[in-house]
């Protein structure tokens, strides 16, 4: 028998992809990982590539166990970091919440409580990215 003829390798890698699909979880698992292992880096490095027009994020922690978020953003315009705090965050059906909101701008705080207690809807692609990573 060849080296695929004999089944041995061919068998292994049978095993492994339908371990891999009976826990669905276990891609999620490693992402969250390398996401906290890195700190948050590749989450804000996606972020600052879509707010480039409006400033840079300077700092970026997601603790997905205990479901906060806490960025330091720089924005044009302003003369001081703009801090974020979000708590109790979740991220279900397409659509992101988050249950307490700090901002160290009044007028941003009173928007995020507004738009983050109805929820934002997320595009499928980057809903399934998210949903990996927070």
């Amino acid at each position: 028998m060849g080296y695929w003829g004999d089944g041995a390798v061919y068998g292994a890698y049978d095993r492994v992809a339908l371990w891999l699909e009976a826990d669905v979880g276990f891609l999620s698992r490693v992402v969250h990982r390398v996401n906290e292992g890195l700190g948050s880096l590749p989450v804000r490095a996606a972020g600052n590539h879509f707010m480039k027009r409006y400033g840079h994020m300077t700092s970026l922690k997601i603790d997905s166990a205990a479901r906060t978020i806490d960025a330091e953003l720089m924005l044009k315009g302003e003369t001081g970091p703009i801090l974020i705090s979000l708590a109790n965050y979740s991220l279900e059906e397409g659509t992101f919440r988050a249950q307490a909101v700090r901002i160290n701008r009044e007028w941003m705080q009173l928007v995020a409580e507004d738009v983050l207690a109805k929820g934002v809807a997320v595009p499928g692609d980057l809903g399934k990215w998210l949903g990996m990573v927070l």
